[in-house]
Parts: C-alpha cells; sequence; structure tokens
C-alpha cells in the first residue's frame, strides 16, 4: 500500500483584509501550526490600472496633473488599507498563537501573479474564494481562480 506523507514547512496566505481572507488566515494557521511551519502572510496592492482610462470622459476632462494626484492618492488608499490587512491579520494570529513563525510580505502588482511568483517559496498556498472586489455568488472570484490555474504549488481556496 503506497502512503504518501505531507508536510508543510511554508504556509503562504493572501490576505487582502476581505471577511474570505481572514477565513483562509484560519485555515493557513491551523494548517501550519499543525506542522509546525512557518506562516507567510502575503498582501498585494493592486497596480493603479483600475482608475478610469484616458479615454472615458470624467479622466479626458481632467488636466494631466490632476490625473497624476488622483492616481498618487489612489496609490496611498490601496497602501494603506494593504498594510491595515496585514497588521490586522498578525494581530489575530499573534493573540491565540503567539509562537508561531511569521513572515509578512506586501507587494504591488497583479494579484493573482504576485501570490504564483510567491507561492515557489512555500509548500501550500491558501486564500478565499473571493476579494475585496468579489462579486457574491457560487463562483470563484478571478483572483483565486487565476492563482489555482497558473501556480504550480498545492492550493487551498476557502469559501
Amino acid at each position: 500500500m503506497y502512503r504518501r506523507v505531507l508536510v508543510y514547512r511554508r504556509v503562504l496566505v493572501a490576505i487582502d483584509g476581505s471577511e474570505q481572507s481572514f477565513r483562509a488566515l484560519d485555515h493557513a494557521v491551523a494548517i501550519a501550526e499543525r506542522f509546525g511551519a512557518e506562516l507567510i502572510m502575503l498582501t498585494v496592492v493592486p497596480e493603479a490600472e483600475h482608475l478610469p482610462t484616458e479615454h472615458t470622459p470624467e479622466r479626458a476632462a481632467r488636466p494631466e496633473a490632476e490625473s497624476a494626484k488622483e492616481e498618487s492618492r489612489y496609490r496611498e488608499r490601496k497602501w494603506a488599507q494593504h498594510r491595515e490587512a496585514l497588521t490586522e491579520a498578525e494581530y489575530r494570529v499573534r493573540k491565540d498563537h503567539p509562537n508561531l513563525e511569521i513572515v509578512k510580505i506586501i507587494k504591488e502588482g497583479n494579484p493573482p501573479d504576485v501570490i504564483a511568483e510567491e507561492s515557489d517559496a512555500a509548500d501550500l498556498v491558501v486564500l478565499g474564494s473571493r476579494g475585496l472586489d468579489g462579486a457574491a455568488g457560487p463562483e470563484m472570484g478571478s483572483t483565486s481562480k487565476l492563482v489555482a490555474e497558473s501556480c504550480k504549488k498545492t492550493v487551498l481556496i476557502v469559501r
């Protein structure tokens, strides 16, 4: 009888501040505790591409300097939001698991790409089925779906 023993030494969990990401954190913590693994908490600040494009009337009517200021404010807000989510995640973990080894990473980019890249250093990737921008519904969000499709590591998607 073949029996494969799974051992997780590094568990990566994606945090964006959504309730789904905190549920994923709960699962990642339980797994890391069980295996004595390091917990890598990753948050990815989306690039400013979600701002209106130059082709929309509201953006085209503004001077370039105002658009640059708007993009800068957007980035500052997103960075603050993600730093806060990472701080909240660490607080939740430390409260009940003070001895768990934690690594915090904050990066900017396309979330599915960055999560997949960072997963190379982990044995398991844990993320919520929907993030902050995900609409409610039975299907997975685009980030979780893209990570599951592109990641070479085992991926646990939490509802």
